[in-house]
Protein backbone atom coordinates (compact mmCIF):
# COMPACT_ATOMS: atom_id res chain seq x y z
CA UNK A 1 0.00 0.00 0.00
CA UNK A 2 2.83 2.35 0.72
CA UNK A 3 4.33 1.63 -2.69
CA UNK A 4 1.15 2.68 -4.50
CA UNK A 5 0.94 5.88 -2.56
CA UNK A 6 4.62 6.63 -3.29
CA UNK A 7 3.97 6.02 -6.99
CA UNK A 8 0.96 8.33 -6.83
CA UNK A 9 2.98 10.92 -4.99
CA UNK A 10 5.81 10.70 -7.55
CA UNK A 11 3.30 10.97 -10.36
CA UNK A 12 1.76 14.06 -8.75
CA UNK A 13 5.22 15.56 -8.22
CA UNK A 14 6.04 15.06 -11.92
CA UNK A 15 2.73 16.68 -12.85
CA UNK A 16 3.49 19.54 -10.46
CA UNK A 17 6.93 19.95 -11.98
CA UNK A 18 5.39 20.12 -15.46
CA UNK A 19 2.95 22.78 -14.27
CA UNK A 20 5.81 24.72 -12.63
CA UNK A 21 7.76 24.63 -15.91
CA UNK A 22 4.73 25.96 -17.78
CA UNK A 23 4.30 28.74 -15.20
CA UNK A 24 7.99 29.62 -15.54
CA UNK A 25 7.68 29.81 -19.34
CA UNK A 26 4.57 32.00 -19.13
CA UNK A 27 6.21 34.35 -16.61
CA UNK A 28 9.23 34.62 -18.89
CA UNK A 29 6.98 35.47 -21.84
CA UNK A 30 5.17 38.06 -19.72
CA UNK A 31 8.51 39.71 -18.96
CA UNK A 32 9.82 39.54 -22.54
CA UNK A 33 6.70 40.65 -24.43
CA UNK A 34 6.48 44.20 -23.05
CA UNK A 35 10.18 44.74 -23.85
CA UNK A 36 9.65 43.36 -27.36
CA UNK A 37 6.57 45.50 -27.87
CA UNK A 38 8.45 48.58 -26.66
CA UNK A 39 11.33 47.79 -29.01
CA UNK A 40 8.89 47.48 -31.93
CA UNK A 41 7.21 50.73 -30.92
CA UNK A 42 10.56 52.53 -30.86
CA UNK A 43 11.49 51.15 -34.29
CA UNK A 44 8.11 52.23 -35.63
CA UNK A 45 8.44 55.72 -34.15
CA UNK A 46 11.98 56.07 -35.53
CA UNK A 47 10.78 55.16 -39.02
CA UNK A 48 7.89 57.59 -38.64
CA UNK A 49 10.27 60.39 -37.67
CA UNK A 50 12.55 59.59 -40.60
CA UNK A 51 9.57 59.78 -42.94
CA UNK A 52 8.55 63.15 -41.47
CA UNK A 53 12.11 64.38 -41.94
CA UNK A 54 12.14 63.28 -45.57
CA UNK A 55 8.78 64.91 -46.20
CA UNK A 56 10.12 68.12 -44.65
CA UNK A 57 13.20 67.90 -46.84
CA UNK A 58 10.97 67.47 -49.89
CA UNK A 59 9.03 70.61 -48.97
CA UNK A 60 12.28 72.53 -48.46
CA UNK A 61 13.54 71.47 -51.88
CA UNK A 62 10.28 72.60 -53.47
CA UNK A 63 10.40 75.95 -51.67
CA UNK A 64 13.99 76.49 -52.77
CA UNK A 65 13.10 75.59 -56.34
CA UNK A 66 10.18 78.05 -56.33
CA UNK A 67 12.55 80.71 -55.02
CA UNK A 68 15.05 79.96 -57.80
CA UNK A 69 12.28 80.02 -60.40
CA UNK A 70 11.21 83.44 -59.16
CA UNK A 71 14.83 84.56 -59.27
CA UNK A 72 15.07 83.22 -62.82
CA UNK A 73 12.02 85.20 -63.92
CA UNK A 74 13.51 88.35 -62.41
CA UNK A 75 16.79 87.70 -64.25
CA UNK A 76 14.94 87.20 -67.54
CA UNK A 77 13.12 90.49 -67.01
CA UNK A 78 16.45 92.23 -66.32
CA UNK A 79 17.89 90.80 -69.54
CA UNK A 80 14.85 91.92 -71.54
CA UNK A 81 15.08 95.38 -69.97
CA UNK A 82 18.81 95.54 -70.78
CA UNK A 83 18.15 94.55 -74.39
CA UNK A 84 15.52 97.28 -74.63
CA UNK A 85 17.96 99.84 -73.26
CA UNK A 86 20.55 98.97 -75.92
CA UNK A 87 18.74 101.00 -78.58
CA UNK A 88 18.70 104.07 -76.34
CA UNK A 89 22.46 104.19 -75.76
CA UNK A 90 24.39 106.89 -77.59
CA UNK A 91 28.07 105.92 -77.32
CA UNK A 92 29.87 102.77 -78.30
CA UNK A 93 31.40 102.60 -74.81
CA UNK A 94 27.96 102.60 -73.14
CA UNK A 95 26.76 100.03 -75.67
CA UNK A 96 29.71 97.69 -74.95
CA UNK A 97 29.24 98.10 -71.18
CA UNK A 98 25.53 97.24 -71.50
CA UNK A 99 26.34 94.19 -73.66
CA UNK A 100 28.83 93.01 -71.01
CA UNK A 101 26.21 93.55 -68.30
CA UNK A 102 23.64 91.55 -70.28
CA UNK A 103 26.15 88.74 -70.83
CA UNK A 104 26.83 88.68 -67.09
CA UNK A 105 23.09 88.47 -66.40
CA UNK A 106 22.79 85.61 -68.92
CA UNK A 107 25.59 83.77 -67.12
CA UNK A 108 23.78 84.28 -63.81
CA UNK A 109 20.58 83.03 -65.45
CA UNK A 110 22.38 79.90 -66.63
CA UNK A 111 23.61 79.21 -63.09
CA UNK A 112 20.09 79.63 -61.71
CA UNK A 113 18.71 77.26 -64.37
CA UNK A 114 21.33 74.68 -63.40
CA UNK A 115 20.34 74.99 -59.74
CA UNK A 116 16.68 74.52 -60.68
CA UNK A 117 17.54 71.35 -62.61
CA UNK A 118 19.56 70.10 -59.62
CA UNK A 119 16.59 70.76 -57.37
CA UNK A 120 14.41 68.59 -59.64
CA UNK A 121 16.97 65.79 -59.32
CA UNK A 122 17.09 66.25 -55.55
CA UNK A 123 13.30 66.25 -55.40
CA UNK A 124 13.18 62.98 -57.36
CA UNK A 125 15.70 61.38 -55.00
CA UNK A 126 13.81 62.52 -51.91
CA UNK A 127 10.50 61.32 -53.38
CA UNK A 128 12.03 57.89 -54.00
CA UNK A 129 13.34 57.83 -50.43
CA UNK A 130 9.91 58.84 -49.12
CA UNK A 131 8.22 56.02 -51.04
CA UNK A 132 10.81 53.53 -49.80
CA UNK A 133 10.44 54.75 -46.22
CA UNK A 134 6.64 54.53 -46.44
CA UNK A 135 7.03 50.86 -47.38
CA UNK A 136 9.36 50.27 -44.44
CA UNK A 137 6.99 52.12 -42.15
CA UNK A 138 4.08 49.95 -43.25
CA UNK A 139 6.15 46.85 -42.46
CA UNK A 140 7.11 48.22 -39.03
CA UNK A 141 3.49 49.12 -38.37
CA UNK A 142 2.45 45.54 -39.09
CA UNK A 143 5.14 44.22 -36.74
CA UNK A 144 4.17 46.72 -34.07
Amino acid sequence: MTQVSIKDQLKKLVELQTIDEEIYKLKKILKEKPAYIEEQRQLYEAKKERLKGLEGKSKDVQVQRKSKETELLAKEEEIAKGNTQLSQLKTNKEYQAKIAEIEHMKADKSIIEEKILESYDESDKVTAQINEERGRLAEEEKKY
